[in-house]
């Protein structure tokens, strides 16, 4: 009788660590996401901006049989790994339009899901007076007919998500 417990709770051990093993880990990107090679400035401004297109999942509203699409929200980390901003990622204008978020110039990271919910870690160079650009949901980045593969950020699978910062490979 005692080896029957046992075994059982090997064996319930054993599913549940193998459950734990197959949660979703965020994918970490290596290369820093930058602004647009002809976008950088060489002004001295407080602020860069930053857009992230996060995924679009699709909400049934309460009222009715409809639905509306919205963006999932990130998490923009600094070096130390502290939130230092959340956003909704939920336009006034438009909710499938991102917002444009200011952020001191420096390096952080975004915290997001992709087009298909899968959970991706991002570093991000911000840059004075310019627009870094995040593109999680499978949109184009514009301008990108003459860039070299050595330009551009991908994940994994190949998906392009950005321009790769200006000097990032000198910086590591």
């Amino acid at each position: 009788m005692k080896r029957v417990l046992l075994i059982a709770a090997v064996a319930a051990v054993s599913a549940a660590c193998t459950g734990c093993a197959t949660t979703s880990q965020p994918e970490l990107v290596a290369e820093l996401v930058g602004p647009e090679p002809a976008a950088i400035s060489l002004h001295h401004a407080p602020q860069g901006m930053l857009v992230v297109y996060s995924a679009v999942t699709s909400q049934r509203l309460p009222c009715c049989d409809d639905y509306e699409e919205q963006r999932s929200g990130y998490d923009v980390m600094d070096t130390s790994g502290r939130v230092v901003l959340h956003v909704g990622n939920v336009s006034a204008v438009d909710d499938t339009r991102p917002p444009v978020v200011s952020l001191p110039p420096g390096r952080y990271s975004i915290h997001a899901s992709t087009e298909r919910q899968k959970p991706v870690v991002i570093p991000v160079l911000i840059e004075n007076l310019a627009l870094t650009e995040v593109h999680l949901d499978g949109s184009q980045l514009r301008d990108t007919a003459h860039a070299t593969p050595a330009q551009l950020v991908r994940l994994a699978d190949g998906t392009v998500v950005g321009w790769r910062a200006v000097g990032a490979s000198e910086a590591h």
